[in-house]
């Protein structure tokens, strides 16, 4: 039976659909997709596995079946009927008791239900190369799409756009001056900081001062790195010339891994020694000291650090310059080269996605695998070393997450420093999970990634504290 007052139209804006193959590459928190697929079945009724993979227009494998499997897991849903042989997607799901209770709490916040919002952070690059006759992104195309949501007023008493680079800056209200400082350092983080300042300026222009903008910064969490951390080694002059450091990223990832630890562990004070993982299009690993970051790979920019999909991750700097003679590259081509014709996809020259990597045979994609995991690994030691040893080592991230063999591959040998890990429980259903053994002396964890609930929180403690 469906349910009339909930708004089920999709957008009147038709977007090329970019390639998404895994939860992270939606961009998404797992948590709000997990309450749209509740609303979608609470206005619409029974349906099957593939229909709710229509209605909210993402693909099922990879992406609405990992949806299904942890709203079945925390017995939001159930399996109504299933067809033989057809597998999940042909099963008829129907919304619980408890489910019901979430999904009206999800509508207060919002009462949309229809299609995921394209993830312009994720595919700017390639949103921004369509055609004539195609969307560009645009104010205007922005304030379409947030003209379809209707959300109560008690919900937009805040709005706080994520992976902003402020370097180093805690999350404040927005003002010209923050907008000013976020288009200045455009050229450090091209991929986030365009979209979002556009995002800002149409939420702005379709709500006005009926809602509060905070900005919360994707480098806030490192402010607390210890200078040496922070340092690079070139002259003096030049660094405080140019504001150069380490500033690290993805700090609202690595805060929500610490704070979900805490949450599993709260007789270790402040979580102790541990070591956070984040691994999907960008990636980074984090040494944390009782909340405190230690150390991380990511550095002046989201280019320094782990191999990741399309990004080089730590290279000598000499190579820059061999290249810029040998090949006459420009800096331009340079940049371009390092950030996106690099990692997976460069050593590999078929894909920057991982589960594809993994299924060829090709022997070029077996090690850009292998030197993933390597370099993962060997910044694990390191962090150890920083630490001194740690109680936890947590993995997020869409490859984090949902690619056991990675895990697996990155942990293999370090049973020297306390760390087994099961392979039953790693290869277990997605989710919240300890992939440990019994034995283990350092705990190993996955845990989805809700950065949705750490700007949520941020924005809050910014707002309450501009009231007083």
């Amino acid at each position: 039976m469906t349910n009339p007052s909930v708004q089920t139209s999709a957008p009147s804006v038709s977007f090329v659909p970019p390639q998404i193959n895994s939860l992270d590459d939606t961009g998404l928190s797992s948590l709000w997709l997990q309450d749209l697929v509740l609303k979608v079945l609470y206005s619409r009724g029974y349906m099957t596995g593939f229909k709710v993979s229509e209605e909210i227009a993402l693909p099922f494998a990879g992406v609405t079946d990992q949806l299904l499997t942890a709203l079945k897991q925390e017995k939001l849903i159930e399996v109504k009927s299933s067809q033989g042989g057809l597998g999940e997607g042909a099963y008829t799901y129907g919304i619980t008791g408890a489910g019901n209770t979430r999904a009206r709490e999800a509508l207060d916040r919002s009462q949309y239900a229809g299609q995921a919002p394209v993830p312009f952070e994720v595919y700017n690059e390639s949103i921004r190369r369509q055609k004539s006759g195609r969307l560009t992104v645009t104010t205007r195309t922005m304030r379409q799409i947030l003209a379809q949501l209707v959300i109560s007023e008690a919900t937009f008493q805040r709005l706080g756009p994520a992976r902003l680079l402020g370097l180093g800056r805690l999350p404040r209200l927005l003002d010209q001056e923050v907008e000013r400082e976020i288009d200045r350092l455009t050229p450090l983080a091209p991929l986030h900081n365009p979209v979002s300042l556009r995002w800002i300026r149409a939420a702005r222009e379709a709500f006005g001062t009926r809602i509060t903008q905070v900005a919360v910064f994707d480098t806030a969490f490192f402010t607390a790195l210890p200078e040496i951390a922070q340092t690079y080694a070139i002259p003096h002059t030049l660094a405080q010339k140019h504001a150069v450091r380490r500033y690290g990223f993805h700090g609202l990832a690595h805060q929500a891994m610490w704070r979900k630890w805490c949450d599993l562990q709260p007789g270790i004070s402040h979580g102790g020694r541990m070591v956070s993982i984040q691994l999907g299009a960008g990636c980074s690993i984090t040494a944390i000291d009782n909340g405190l970051p230690r150390d991380t790979s990511m550095g002046f920019s989201p280019l320094e650090g782990l191999m990741m999909a399309t990004r080089s991750g730590d290279i000598d700097p000499g190579l820059v310059t061999f290249l810029q003679r040998q090949e006459g590259l420009t800096a331009e081509q340079i940049d371009r080269l390092l950030n996106e014709q690099s990692g997976l996809l460069g050593v590999s020259g078929i894909s920057a996605d991982m589960r594809q990597l993994l299924e060829s045979q090709d022997e070029r994609a077996r090690l850009a695998v292998d030197l993933y995991c390597y370099r993962a690994r060997k910044y694990l030691g390191a962090y150890l070393a920083v630490l001194g040893g740690a109680e936890a080592i947590i993995f997020g991230g869409g490859v984090g997450e949902n690619v056991p063999v990675v895990r697996e591959k990155i942990l293999a040998g370090m049973e020297w420093c306390g760390i087994e890990v099961d392979s039953e429980k790693n290869h277990g259903p997605g989710g919240l999970l300890r992939i440990s053994s019994r034995t283990s002396k350092v705990e190993v964890w996955v845990v989805p990634v809700d950065e949705a609930a750490i700007l949520a929180h941020e924005a809050e403690v910014v707002i309450a504290a501009n009231r007083k």
